[in-house]
């Protein structure tokens, strides 16, 4: 996805948009999960590290002022 394509799909999440949501969770969460899988080492786990980290990033969504950013937060 471009830089162009992602920053739109943040707009349109602060707007409320849960399928824009939906992308973005479809663009990152593959290479969040392997982030948290190879530091807890548990299936179950790093699930629901994921799940309880896109909550969070759902109910922040609008103190984030760029799809940089989004990542950046995802990894902290």
């Amino acid at each position: 996805m471009t830089d162009e394509e992602l920053n739109n799909l943040l707009s349109q999440a602060q707007s409320g948009s849960h399928e824009a949501f939906g992308l973005i969770y479809d663009e990152y969460s593959g290479k969040i999960y392997k982030f948290i899988f190879f530091r807890v080492g548990h299936k179950e786990v790093a699930e629901d590290i994921l799940s309880d980290t896109f909550v969070k990033a759902w109910n922040k969504i609008n103190q984030i002022n760029s799809y940089k950013a989004l990542s950046s937060w995802f990894y902290q």
